[in-house]
């Protein structure tokens, strides 16, 4: 479905909205979540983190656990970090 419809098609159909931007050393994350709770992922909303590669200009929604409200947090805990030690150093 994501293949057919994108990035935006798919935020579309799920009604998802941004819950918070966070903007460090040159990278913007934003927190989308869906407006529906669903019943399949315990009663919870369905929470992505979107970045964008540095080098290719591409922006991936990263699958993040519900209870985040803020995006460095949520992109921080992908890598197993507490968010103040997640930090982009440079971009390659």
């Amino acid at each position: 479905m994501y293949e057919v419809l994108g990035q935006k098609g798919v935020c579309d159909l799920l009604e998802t909205y941004v819950v918070a931007v966070n903007t460090d050393n040159n990278e913007t994350l934003k927190l989308i979540r869906t407006e529906e709770v669903f019943e399949d992922a315990d009663s919870n909303h369905l929470q992505w983190v979107e970045c964008q590669c540095p080098s290719t200009g591409t922006n991936y929604m990263l699958g993040v656990e519900p209870h985040f409200d803020c995006p460095k947090e949520a992109m921080a805990s992908l890598w197993g970090l507490q968010k103040q030690d997640y930090q982009i150093i440079q971009h390659t």
